[in-house]
């Protein structure tokens, strides 16, 4: 397959993964996989799980308290930990902005569940997006005109970077910044402060 010819000229070494079907579309093809978010890895059950089908990394899962107890170094696996970032709390496969802004009178045909697939109006490019829940929290919508799917982020980043020694004592290998609308002295800050 294409994956296995790009690992064997060396062009990747290994693919992010998002759910089972990239785990399988990678054992298929014989390419090192790592696990990212979505996997949501909890625990030395599911790190060995993955271990042994071929995982060479694991992204530690963002459930709320469930790092205060990990150590990360099971079954040899290097594990990440986001110690900064907003995090991806959904992704949609249908833009609710489209769905929200369509107007059938501006897209005659459309389908009402896409604004770009045929007329190529995209409302999602109009500005920033977010859903409010009941508390006034608001999540940024970020949308992909292109597939019209969205992802859902978290309201606020988590902030963990004081607690970088720590996880880096108790084993995580990779401390990760999930950029979203940081200013760029702002990152080089954290990465300081890490």
């Amino acid at each position: 397959t294409g994956l296995r010819q790009l690992h064997d000229r060396g062009i990747i070494r290994a693919v992010k993964v998002q759910n089972p079907s990239h785990v399988y579309c990678a054992d298929k093809a014989g390419v090192p996989f790592s696990l990212d978010l979505n996997m949501n890895i909890l625990n030395s059950v599911s790190v060995t799980y993955w271990a042994d089908r071929g995982m060479i990394s694991a992204a530690i899962a963002e459930e709320p308290g469930a790092r205060d107890r990990f150590r990360f170094d099971w079954a040899g696996v290097p594990c990440s930990v986001t110690v900064y970032g907003r995090i991806p709390m959904m992704y949609t496969e249908h833009c609710p902005t489209g769905s929200i802004l369509y107007d059938p009178w501006r897209a005659a045909g459309s389908c009402g569940r896409c604004c770009s697939a045929r007329h190529r109006y995209h409302y999602c490019r109009e500005g920033a997006w977010a859903l409010r829940d009941r508390t006034g929290a608001e999540f940024p919508v970020v949308s992909n005109d292109e597939f019209c799917s969205s992802v859902i982020y978290s309201p606020r980043p988590v902030d963990r970077i004081s607690e970088a020694g720590s996880l880096a004592a108790r084993g995580a290998r990779v401390m990760r910044i999930c950029v979203f609308d940081e200013r760029t002295e702002d990152i080089l800050r954290m990465i300081e402060q890490i």
